[in-house]
């Protein structure tokens, strides 16, 4: 499915990006570094074609049509999803309601869609706000923090809640939304504690 190539793709460029913040640590030459961070690359991209290209065989040889279905379903879904909007723009139609607005379809497979439906534009800009305030906050630690551990940890979230809001646009989960946040709240409670010490 749609989401699971997509899944797969930002998992290895996550990994990558972890990679690079890793090389940017060691004590290496400048040369080796580039070289490294060249064959990193190569490497990712090579894993990426191969897995593309291995859902692609499996779906001509058995004779499905899942892969293509799955992304005109997304498509579709924007299609109608858009313009629908327009009826209920600033508070939306309500939890579990989006979907009565998409031609029959049962599920909404993009998250930004799901929220600007059921919760309006309003609902839209405050989820959209709250993911570039993790995202401001991560990145201060990241350069502010006394601590270099914290620094790192902060780095490394980061990574992964990019990773997340881009997997958002191809699923819609919200079952996890509550841990993610619940391990942002904890790295905020290290990093206070870490700094707190740090000054004392």
């Amino acid at each position: 499915s749609t989401g699971s190539r997509t899944g797969i793709a930002l998992i290895l460029l996550s990994y990558f990006w972890g990679f690079v913040l890793w090389l940017r640590r060691c004590r290496i030459s400048q040369g080796l570094r580039v070289l490294t961070v060249f064959t990193g690359t190569a490497i990712a991209a090579i894993a990426v074609a191969v897995v593309f290209f291995r859902i692609g065989v499996e779906g001509i040889l058995g004779g499905s049509e899942n892969i293509e279905a799955s992304t005109a379903a997304r498509v579709y879904q924007l299609a109608l999803g858009i313009p629908a909007i327009a009826g209920s723009p600033v508070y939306g139609f309500g939890v579990h309601q989006g979907t009565n607005f998409l031609g029959g379809l049962t599920s909404i497979d993009n998250y930004y869609l799901t929220t600007a439906l059921e919760k309006g534009v309003l609902g839209l800009l405050l989820l959209l706000g709250i993911q570039i305030a993790v995202l401001r906050q991560l990145y201060v630690s990241s350069r502010n923090s006394c601590d270099h551990e914290v620094a790192s940890l902060a780095k490394l979230l980061m990574i992964a809640f990019v990773t997340f809001y881009l997997f958002e646009f191809t699923l819609s989960v919200v079952e996890v939304f509550s841990v993610t946040y619940a391990v942002f709240a904890c790295f905020l409670l290290l990093s206070r504690s870490k700094n707190h010490s740090a000054l004392t």
